[in-house]
Formats: C-alpha cells, sequence, structure tokens
C-alpha cells in the first residue's frame, strides 16, 4: 500500500501537540489508511506511534552547515543560510519517502511546524491546524487548508484574520488511555490533586499552590499536591513550595511520558491555565472516571461541564473561587463532558474529517 497521509512535526516533546498526532496515528489505522510520520530532526522526549516513522535528522548533520555555522554565516547572511537548510531538509524528505507515497497525498501539521519545500506541490494536499490561541495574526506559510481545533479557537483566530476553513476537534483516544492508566500504580501514601503539564505561570501554577497552601490544614488536610511536567518556571515554583515549607506536602514527578496512572489514581485532576486551546488532560481524567477542574478560558465551555469550571474573574479571588470549587469537587467528585464531545474526538471520526479534504470536503 502506498502512503496517503503524512504526520509532519518537529522533534516531538511532552505537549498536547503530539497527543493530538499520536491520536491521529490511532485514527488512520482504525480506518485502514496508510500513513507515516515525518519528523523534521530527530527522535525526541516521546515516541511516535506511527509505525512508520522517518527523520530527517538535524540540519547541523550536513558536513556543509556545519562549515557554514563555524563560518558565522548563519548570522552574517541569515537567508543564503535559512536557503541552504531549507534544501537540506527538503532532500531528505524526498529521499525519505521516494516510491512510498501515493499519487495524491494529504500532509497534516501544526500551524508553527516547519514545512518542507518538497511538500509545496500540487500531488500534496497540506493542512494546518491552529492548536494554538495566538493574541495576533501570525503570517502563514503554505497550506491548502487551516482547521482549528475548537469553535473558539475558530472564532478568535478569524476575528484576528486568520482565514480558518473549520474545527474539527482533535483525536482523543479513550481506550489506549485507558490501557495505559494500568501499566504502574503511583507510590503514594496519601490522596492527591494533581496538575499536568508546562510549568510556567500562565498555567496557573501558582495560584493552584496558593490554593493548596491557604487550606492545608483544612480541607484539604491528608492531600498532597503533585505537578507533573517540566517547565521554564519550574526552578520558581520550587523555591515558592521551599519558602511556604510545603516540601514535604507537594511533589514533583518530572516529565511524565506515561502520566495516566498518575491521572487515574488522583482525587482531582485540576487546570488552572488562563488560556487553552483545547485542553487535554481533563478530557483524559474525564474518560479515567477523575474528577476535574479547569479554569474558564475561552474553550471551557465548549469541552467542558459548567460544575467543573471555575471562574479566574476578578483576579484578585482567582484562589479563593478556586478553593472553593477543589472543595465541592472533592465533595461530590463530578468528571462529565458535555454530550457529543466523546464521540466527536473519536480517532477514527476526527481522522476521517482530515481524510475528506483530501477529497476537497
Amino acid at each position: 500500500m502506498k502512503i496517503e497521509v503524512v504526520l509532519l512535526s518537529g522533534t516531538l516533546k511532552l505537549s498536547g501537540s503530539t497527543t493530538w498526532l499520536n491520536g491521529w496515528v490511532t485514527g488512520f489505522e482504525k480506518l485502514g489508511i496508510e500513513h507515516a510520520h515525518l519528523v523534521t530532526g530527530m527522535a525526541g522526549e516521546l515516541p511516535s506511534k506511527a509505525k512508520l516513522v522517518y527523520y530527517t535528522g538535524r540540519s547541523r548533520s550536513s558536513l556543509y552547515i556545519k562549515l557554514l555555522r563555524w563560518l558565522q554565516i548563519h548570522k552574517l547572511n541569515k537567508k543564503y543560510f535559512k536557503a541552504v537548510e531549507a534544501r537540506f531538509f527538503s532532500k531528505q524528505s524526498a529521499k525519505l519517502l521516494q516510491g512510498k507515497l501515493a499519487d495524491k497525498v494529504l500532509v497534516i501539521k501544526d500551524f508553527t511546524s516547519y514545512l518542507p519545500e518538497y511538500f509545496i506541490d500540487s500531488r500534496f494536499v497540506v493542512v494546518d491546524v491552529l492548536h494554538q490561541q495566538f493574541t495576533e495574526y501570525q503570517p502563514a506559510g503554505h497550506h491548502d487548508y487551516l482547521v482549528a481545533v475548537s469553535r473558539s479557537v475558530m472564532d478568535a483566530s478569524r476575528e484576528l484574520g486568520f482565514k480558518v476553513d473549520k474545527t474539527i476537534y482533535s483525536p482523543l483516544d479513550i481506550d489506549g488511555i485507558k490501557q495505559q492508566s494500568l501499566q504502574y500504580a503511583p507510590n503514594m501514601d496519601k490522596p492527591y490533586l494533581i496538575f499536568i503539564g508546562s510549568l510556567y505561570q500562565q498555567k496557573g501554577i501558582f495560584e493552584l499552590l496558593d490554593a493548596f497552601a491557604q487550606q492545608k490544614d483544612s480541607f484539604l488536610s491528608g492531600y498532597k499536591l503533585v505537578y507533573a511536567g517540566i517547565g521554564r518556571d519550574y526552578e520558581k515554583l520550587k523555591q515558592e513550595v521551599e519558602r511556604l515549607g510545603l516540601q514535604s506536602n507537594v511533589i514533583f514527578t518530572g516529565m511524565l511520558s506515561n502520566p495516566y496512572p498518575w491521572i487515574a489514581g488522583a482525587s482531582l485532576l485540576i487546570l488552572p491555565s488562563y488560556s487553552e486551546a483545547m485542553a487535554y488532560v481533563p478530557l483524559e481524567a474525564a474518560v479515567l472516571g477523575v474528577a476535574y477542574l479547569v479554569a474558564d478560558f475561552a474553550a471551557a465551555n465548549e469541552f467542558f461541564s459548567a460544575d467543573n469550571i471555575f471562574s479566574h474573574m476578578p483576579k484578585a479571588t482567582v484562589v479563593e473561587r478556586l478553593n472553593e470549587a477543589i472543595e465541592r469537587l472533592l465533595t461530590q467528585p463530578k468528571n462529565d463532558l458535555p454530550s457529543k464531545v466523546a464521540e466527536l474526538m473519536r480517532p477514527e471520526i476526527s481522522a476521517n474529517e482530515y481524510y475528506k479534504l483530501l477529497g476537497g470536503d
């Protein structure tokens, strides 16, 4: 069988884009559509689930590019250096995929991911996916379709000038999530609340810590707080934990290649982010039967039930509102999702919506 779909990405990291990319793999497998994952880079923090994975390697693997960097051409003549790099990735892509492709091929990539020039050809239908909400218009590269992962992202992006064609929900591999949640058991001797994601301020990680600190001797007595992930504010957060004297109550797991056992074992998963285009982790908690709490970012009402959303406004009372919601959900756990969300996110449904674009739908 010839490859009909190419999933294109850079080196895989712990992120939502990696989750939905692997979800597409599951979807196209279920549909029986031949697909491959092309990585413009090296193997990364997380593995691709695709059976066919190709790596272009880093541009520095080229002796000529190494020489140009040694001569500082990447600083002295950026335009020429970028053109040389572009030729490298284009040639590598052509070499890796030579003789393996169908007559017409769908290429799916994140809006911010690099597109080798090899794919700028009538043979390929390129789909860019807006997996994040920009605050201002960003010039687009070559694509045939621009898709958003939520209606809120589509509407807000259109207001900024993005020509978004449609919304297609990202895939949620419920069966895979449940299977992975059984692979091991976290070594915890107390019930715990958990945050999973990148550790930086905009995710609300400090407000969560403040909320926990305020109630650790009240309704959160006997609970621990777990931060799973890495990020630029990790050290600052760790210092704040030490300042509050909470070293024995707050656990840092670092990056988890499989976080699902931690989610499954939690009393409550909390995502107090100020902004999310489409938050995966609370969806994963819901399908594992775990209570979840999210902030009222733009896409929250599209994906989550009102009982599981707390307000970020006014900012002065964020911690108070967060604690009210935590106490309520620990007392009466709820993990419902709005009707049809999980159905629309089934990997085969999502993958089929993309596959239709190959025929011009």
